[in-house]
Formats: structure tokens, C-alpha cells, sequence
């Protein structure tokens, strides 16, 4: 060992005598790195990505090309952007691009320097020498250097001192690590700049730098004879000087560390090296260090949307947390921050229900997503909900928080029975499902009234899903909940339709075979709810400490309330007690939901409200266990009743995720339709296609049939839920006539028991646009047709905007800029058990060989003007 010891003292002091490559100093500055250059190489694998531009906000104050410092006669420069109208002193973050510590400039986050600044905080971006011109630790010093600036002029630009962080993407996270880890450290400090002031920074902000470049999980760890940017910043590969390449590493400083961390990470494995060791370390210390992860990103996912947007929050809401700030709401429709957001398919921000503050607002889910069910796997959440006659049926969101939700799948593509399923079946098919992980597989089970209870699994939440199988054939079989016993004994809860079964409001309990798959008794009657509780359905199933528990919703969608029973025996007798009700809060029914816990121990309750022509939205509460029951809500006397929260702070899962809502708009520039898209039948071959090369989705003017009295009646009507209670839809499409045919039709509407749209129609003398309206839609209302103008062009915009109580405004433009009102308002009226939706159409009057077609440029969910 001694022999060792002394060798590798030898080789320390033999490389610390090596000088260093001067060779790799050219002096010239590096431009091959910057967002232009990210972008065309990232659009390639992710053509979806747009570029956030350098947009001026009219709320934020912009000061550039300022000096911070001077090294002889070159100067340092960084550009401020700072809050209009601060209440006092703000934090403040100091941004490091990157760029492989070799190339890139300030001028890269400048977007997110100017939204963050939208949202209270000001910003500074900063340069520092690359290695083309100064190695390791010239960049740290002059980082350094650039904090005591900020302390040293606090007073002029309104910041606290003791709240300055700094945030720095690649190349500039792991200098910006270095930063945090090194707070006080002599040897990095420098002599430029105001000496005398202080260069700690309070924070770090890490998005995707490495924290370590001696890690085993390091890619120079596993390149050991390659030459790449962190050789030529610290001046010697790693070969040479390996104890210069651990001085550069973040993780060396960890033991000593006391600053809070946040780190924002992409896809890219490598970019993580060191931070699970990281922060086991400060999770020791209990220092302040949260994980956000960005699934299927680029590494430079921070410059693009759809992602900034969530960048943006997340920084906010860590900057609240370790500042105790209050931040600024976002900026109102207009500016580019409402404009990033609503140009994001994954938060179009018309409704969003984390508040960036570390608390939410119900519903968590402003839309039409009826008897949800949820299970947890792992850190995972899935939930599904009934889909009607909706086709693809079944959808599978997921979350990492019971917040942020994503459409990731659907689980039924096509319903059986297909040939009664291939035209609108309003109401009917897949109402309440259940969805449960069992044999490391995903069961989902649902029911149709007139036919049975279906299963479908998979291994995988996003599929393929199996072909459903009929697990108990019957009329007025509803709402099926699976059940693992301890002895491995499989069971199925459920309720019975009176408009089928003849019978209500009474629960049963069957046996299932072994593999889930077929229902082997006649069931027993464990609950008659016709005394205490009419209208019992919903029923989910569980075990808690040696009792059985059925949660169940009562007394109707519109003012019921939430029953739990409890009992030894899994037939009975079941004990009773209301945990949840309206009480004083603005939430209706509270109905039908699921029950679920965290990674962290921690007890939760999804449930819908019913909220009319918006149709039954998703909400999410705090639950407790007291005395052997929950306590679902709010229990403000004390009685063991709660009542719906309006806002609470968030699940405690661990750590925080990034800001996401079900996909909302499309912009048709991809192989497949977005996840939000649902036709009103099964889909028949020829409906439409996807047209990639001109990045449209093009519907044919296929010929309605032949009983159908108006469009309530047709199927080929692709749709979306209503994504909030105010909200406006654009839409820009042309129409290719077929000149042999009269009476094809494309536009858009707003579908329900009664229905709105705007439309192109075919005429003899050309293209007329044309408003109408179907009043009784379901009862064979005919729609009236009204003339709005004659089109010399086949392009259009057609636009409605829905206003408090679904009150909704049809109007059109022929440039995108000036709109024309189409007519009277239109108040939405709900579907058949679901809420009004929106969405497009194109149909003929006749069968054809060589059928009219729309091309549908985008279609577009944004907030109200």
C-alpha cells in the first residue's frame, strides 16, 4: 500500500509539471455553438419544437451590454432585465449559457431572462471567458466577479442581495454548481470586479450540467482517451492532470455544501453524472436539492417549447420556495409569456391548476374526464374514465404528482359490439371503468350497459392493449371494480343501471376466476342503498388493516355526496358513513372517484364534479384516516365529513415536476393525431389522413348516413373535450371541392344535445360560408343554415370563443388578423352524460368516387383576447 501511495504522489507531481496545451487557446472566439445552430441540428428528431424568440415584454425594464467587470482591456459585459413597478426588493438570478465552456453567448437565454423577469424576478445574463481565451478557473472567476457586481449594485436595480441565484444550462449548470458548492472558497474567488463585495450566491438553478467529470457515469469516463470541451476548458486531458479534473467537479465540494439546488434535467443520461450521488449526500445534510425531469427532451430543452413554458414555472415556484417570495402571476394574455404558453401542446395554460407556489387549484383536471379511476405504480399515477361512444375510448393519462396531468394513450381503439359501434351510439358504451396493476400487468376493466363487463390489459401503460374480453355478460352491470384478496382470491364489485337491470342503488360482490378473466358466481348483495343512500354506484374496492372498504358515490351526480363502508367480511355486513359532502364549498355532487396513496405515505381522492355543458371535470383532494375512517376534504367542525377544497398545497412525492395539461391544440404536423382527439363512432378507413408533407390533417367530405337527420347523427365528427370555462379555438382550413357535387361541408363546431357551427359549403356557384344552428339535435333537430359570405378563396379562419357559462361567439377572417362575428351568441349545451366539445367536420350529400377534402392547417386553444 505504501508503495502504491508513494507512485501516485509521484504521478500527481510529474503532472502537475506538465504544462498546460497552450495550443488549445487560440484567441479566436468560438460561434459554432448557438440557439440557431441547436435548433436546426434538435428540429430533425423533434420537429415539433419551436425556438422561444428574443421578444421585448412591456412589463419588463431592459438594460444591455453593461460592465461588470475588466481583465487589461477586455471587457466583461451582462444584460439586465428587471421587473416594472417592484414592490421592493426582488431575487435576482444571474444566467450562465452554455455551449461546452468553448463557444455560445449570453444572448441564449435571453428569452428566458425576459419571462422570468415577467414573473418578479430579476435577471441577469452574463459572459465569461471561454476556453478559447482564459482554462479553468478563468470562467469561475469571472461568474464570481459578476455576483459581487450584482451585490455591490443591489440598491441601483432594486434586488435583494441575500436572494441572488444563479441558473446555468449545460456547460454553464455545471459552472453555475461550481458556484453554489464553492461559496466562500478562497481559491476561486479572482481579483476582478469590486473585491471587497460578496460573491455568495443563495440558490443554484442546474439545468442539464454535469456534476462531475470523474464520475463513473461521467462521458469522459467512459471516452478516457478522447480529447473533448472539458479537456480543452481545464487546459490538460484527464490523463495528465486528473486531480485538476476532480477540482472542477461540483461533487467534490458536496460534503461541505449548504446552498439549495434545483436541477432541471432532459433525456440524456450523461448529463446526469453525479447527481443521484449529489443529492443522497444533501438529502444527508438536509439541504434543499429538488429533481425535475423533462421525459423524451432534447438536452437543450430549455430553449424550446413546448418545455420552457414548464422551465419557467419550475424555476419560479424553487425561487418562491427558498426566497419565501410571493412571484408574480403570469403575464396576461399578449405578452410572451402567455403567448409561449399558448403555443404549447402539452400547457396551453388555459386552465392550469398548479399555482407555482407549491399549491394547487381544483379542478386539477378542467375537463370532461367522468368517473375517474387511478392507480400507482412505483412514482407513477395513471387514471382513466369513461369514454361513451367516444372512439379511441378508454384514455390513459399519467402523472408524477396528481397535479400535472398527460394524455399518454387510449386503451380502446375500437368498441365492440363494431357493427352497433360503428355509428354514434350517444351515451351508451364504455361508462365507469377501474384500472388496477396486477401480475405486473395493467387490468382495465369496464362496462357497457347492454352488453357486460369487458377486461383489457396490458404490460404497459401506452400499450398495445388486448382485445377485451366479456368477463360477465348482462344488461345494467355498471361500474366494475376488481379486488385481490391476501389468499391471492380475485373479486368484483359493481352496480346495476335501472334503465337496464330494473333494479338501483344496491352493490354487489362477485367472484372472479383466478386469471381475472371470467366471473364464476352469481354475486351477493352487500349494500341496499335505497334507505340512506338512492342512487349507490361507483363502488371501488380495498383493504386497510384488516377491514374491507367500498367508497361510493350517492344520491346523484348533482348533489350527492361520498359514502365509505367498512366491514371484517368482504360480503358484510358493511358499516356506514358519509366522508365527503358539498357542505359550504362551490363543488357540486361530490361524486364518483378513487381513492390513492404516494411514495411518501401520503393519502389522496380524485372525483369528478359535474359542471353541465362542461361536462364532469376532475378533482383532487387531501385525504386522512381518522378512527378507522377517512376523512376525504376539508373537516371544518370536526365531525368526520369533510368538504371539497378549492386550493391546497400539492401531494408530497418526493420531488418537483415540471407543469403539464392534457394536449389541447394540434398542429397537424406529425404522423398521428394528437392524443385529445376523438371521433363520435368507431373510425372507418378513409375518414382522413395525416399529410405530412404539407403538415395538414386533410378530412374528407364523406357522405353522412342515410337515416341521419343532422350531424348529432354522423360519425366521421373528430372532437375534443372543452379544455377550461373560458377559452378560444382557431382554426385555419381550406376546402377542395369536388365541381360535379353540391353540398360538401368542412368547418368547425361545438357539439352537444344542441349544436353550433361554421362551416364551408359547396354550391353550384362556388364556396359559401355559413353559420348554423341545431337546436334538440338528439330528437332530430333540423339545423339552420345561414349565409355569411361568398369565398373567392378556398382558405379561411374560423374561430369561437367560449365565455363564462359556455356561452359561445362564432366568427370568421380571411386573413388571420380582422374577424367577423358569425351571428348570435350560442349557448353549448352537454352531450348525452358527457360536456359539449369542440372540434372539426367534413361531410358530402352523396357517395362519390372522387369525394371534396379539407386541408387543416392547425387548430389552435388559446385564453380569451
Amino acid at each position: 500500500m505504501y508503495k502504491l501511495i508513494s507512485f501516485f504522489s509521484l504521478f500527481l507531481t510529474l503532472s502537475a509539471a506538465m504544462a498546460q496545451h497552450t495550443e488549445w487557446r487560440t484567441g479566436v472566439r468560438d460561434t459554432s455553438y448557438s440557439s440557431r445552430s441547436d435548433y436546426a441540428q434538435n428540429v430533425k428528431k423533434f420537429p415539433f419544437i419551436r425556438l422561444v424568440p428574443d421578444s421585448p415584454v412591456a412589463s419588463v425594464a431592459e438594460q444591455r451590454r453593461l460592465v461588470y467587470a475588466r481583465i487589461g482591456s477586455r471587457e466583461l459585459h451582462l444584460d439586465a432585465f428587471l421587473p416594472s413597478a417592484m414592490a421592493g426588493r426582488t431575487p435576482a438570478i444571474l444566467i450562465v449559457h452554455g455551449g461546452g465552456w468553448r463557444s455560445g453567448d449570453r444572448s441564449q437565454h435571453i428569452p428566458l431572462a425576459q419571462h422570468l423577469a415577467a414573473r418578479g424576478i430579476a435577471c441577469f445574463t452574463v459572459e465569461y471567458r471561454l476556453s478559447t481565451e482564459a482554462f479553468f478557473p478563468a470562467a469561475v472567476y469571472d461568474l464570481k466577479a459578476a455576483v459581487r457586481w450584482l451585490h455591490a449594485n443591489a440598491t441601483r436595480f432594486s434586488i435583494d442581495p441575500a436572494h441572488i441565484s444563479v441558473l446555468g444550462f449545460s456547460a454553464g449548470g455545471q459552472l453555475a454548481a461550481l458556484m453554489g458548492v464553492t461559496n466562500g472558497l478562497r481559491k476561486f474567488e479572482g481579483s476582478e470586479g469590486v473585491p471587497a463585495a460578496s460573491s455568495a450566491v443563495n440558490a443554484v438553478i442546474d439545468i442539464d450540467g454535469t456534476l462531475s467529470f470523474v464520475h463513473p457515469d461521467a462521458w469522459e469516463t467512459q471516452h478516457p482517451d478522447k480529447i473533448g470541451a472539458s479537456a480543452w476548458w481545464i487546459g490538460y486531458p484527464r490523463t495528465e492532470r486528473l486531480d485538476l479534473w476532480n477540482e472542477a467537479s461540483p461533487l467534490t465540494y458536496a460534503e461541505a455544501n449548504k446552498t439549495p439546488f434545483l436541477f432541471l434535467n432532459s433525456a440524456v443520461e450523461r448529463m446526469h453524472a453525479g447527481r443521484t450521488d449529489f443529492k443522497t449526500i444533501m438529502d444527508a445534510h438536509h439541504v434543499l436539492t429538488e429533481i425535475v425531469e423533462f421525459p423524451h427532451t432534447p438536452h437543450s430543452f430549455c430553449l424550446y417549447e413546448p418545455w420552457f413554458p414548464q422551465v419557467v414555472d419550475s424555476v419560479v415556484s424553487f425561487v418562491g420556495r427558498v426566497d419565501h417570495w410571493r412571484p408574480r402571476a403570469a403575464a396576461v394574455s399578449g405578452s410572451p409569456v402567455a403567448s409561449a404558453e399558448a403555443s404549447s401542446g402539452k400547457d396551453a395554460a388555459v386552465w392550469s391548476p398548479d399555482l407555482g407556489n407549491g399549491r394547487y387549484k381544483n379542478p386539477v383536471i378542467d375537463a370532461d374526464y367522468s368517473d375517474p379511476d387511478v392507480v400507482r405504480v412505483g412514482s407513477d399515477f395513471y387514471l382513466t374514465s369513461s369514454s361513451f361512444e367516444d372512439i379511441p375510448g378508454l384514455p390513459i393519462l399519467h402523472s408524477k404528482d396528481l397535479v400535472n396531468w398527460e394524455i399518454i394513450s387510449h386503451a380502446l381503439l375500437r368498441q365492440p359490439p363494431f357493427d352497433h359501434f360503428d355509428v354514434p351510439r350517444h351515451g351508451d358504451g364504455v361508462w365507469a371503468p377501474a384500472i388496477r396493476y396486477y401480475h405486473n400487468e395493467f387490468f382495465l376493466y369496464y362496462p357497457d350497459p347492454d352488453y357486460g363487463i369487458y377486461l383489457t390489459k396490458a404490460a404497459k401503460p401506452s400499450g398495445p392493449w388486448s382485445p377485451p374480453v366479456l368477463v360477465y355478460p348482462g344488461k345494467g352491470i355498471i361500474d366494475p371494480c376488481p379486488f385481490i384478496d391476501d389468499d391471492g382470491s380475485m373479486y368484483l364489485v359493481h352496480a346495476f343501471a335501472g334503465s337496464r337491470a330494473g333494479i338501483k342503488s344496491v352493490l354487489a360482490i362477485n367472484r372472479l376466476n383466478k386469471e381475472g378473466t371470467q366471473v364464476t358466481d352469481d354475486g351477493v348483495l352487500v349494500y341496499d342503498g335505497h334507505a340512506a343512500d338512492p342512487t349507490i354506484e361507483g363502488p371501488k374496492l380495498y383493504k386497510r388493516r384488516g377491514y374491507y372498504y367500498i367508497f361510493a358515490p350517492a344520491g346523484g351526480v348533482g348533489g350527492g355526496w361520498q359514502v365509505v363502508l367498512r366491514s371484517k367480511n368482504i360480503y358484510g355486513p358493511y358499516e356506514r358513513k358519509v366522508v365527503m359532502a358539498q357542505g359550504s364549498s362551490a363543488t357540486n355532487g361530490p361524486h364518483q372517484g378513487a381513492w390513492v396513496s404516494t411514495v411518501t405515505g401520503e393519502d389522496w381522492f380524485l372525483h369528478f364534479q359535474d359542471k353541465g355543458p362542461y361536462g364532469r371535470v376532475v378533482h383532487l383532494e387531501p385525504m386522512v384516516w381518522k378512527d378507522g375512517w377517512p376523512v376525504i376534504g376539508e373537516d371544518k367542525d370536526g365531525d368526520g365529513t369533510g368538504e371539497p377544497v378549492a386550493s391546497f398545497r400539492k401531494p408530497n412525492v418526493g420531488r418537483l415536476y415540471p407543469v403539464s395539461n392534457p394536449a389541447e391544440g394540434d398542429e397537424f404536423n406529425g404522423r398521428e393525431l394528437g392524443l385529445q382527439w376523438q371521433w363520435m363512432a368507431n373510425t372507418q378507413a378513409g375518414w382522413y389522413y395525416m399529410n405530412v408533407a404539407t403538415g395538414c390533417l386533410r378530412l374528407y367530405a364523406l357522405p353522412a348516413p342515410a337515416d341521419a337527420k343532422n350531424l348529432w347523427q354522423v360519425p366521421n365528427v373528430l372532437l375534443q373535450k372543452f379544455p377550461a370555462d373560458e377559452f378560444m379555438v382557431t382554426t385555419r382550413l381550406s376546402f377542395t371541392r369536388n365541381p360535379k357535387l353540391e353540398n360538401e361541408r368542412a368547418g368547425l363546431t361545438v357539439m352537444g344535445l344542441s349544436y353550433a357551427d361554421i362551416f364551408i359549403r359547396s354550391a353550384k356557384d362556388g364556396l359559401h360560408l355559413c353559420y348554423g344552428l341545431c337546436k334538440d339535435a338528439e330528437s332530430g333537430g333540423v339545423e339552420e343554415e345561414h349565409d355569411l359570405a361568398m369565398l373567392s378563396d378556398s382558405m379561411v379562419y374560423l374561430r369561437v370563443q367560449v365565455r363564462a357559462g359556455a356561452v359561445c361567439r362564432f366568427s370568421y377572417s380571411l386573413d388571420g388578423r380582422a374577424f367577423v362575428d358569425a351571428g348570435e351568441t350560442f349557448s353549448a349545451a352537454p352531450g348525452r352524460w358527457i360536456g359539449a366539445k369542440v372540434g372539426l367536420f367534413c361531410t358530402g350529400s352523396e357517395h362519390s368516387n372522387d369525394a371534396g377534402y379539407a386541408d387543416v392547417d392547425w387548430f389552435r386553444v388559446e385564453k380569451l383576447p
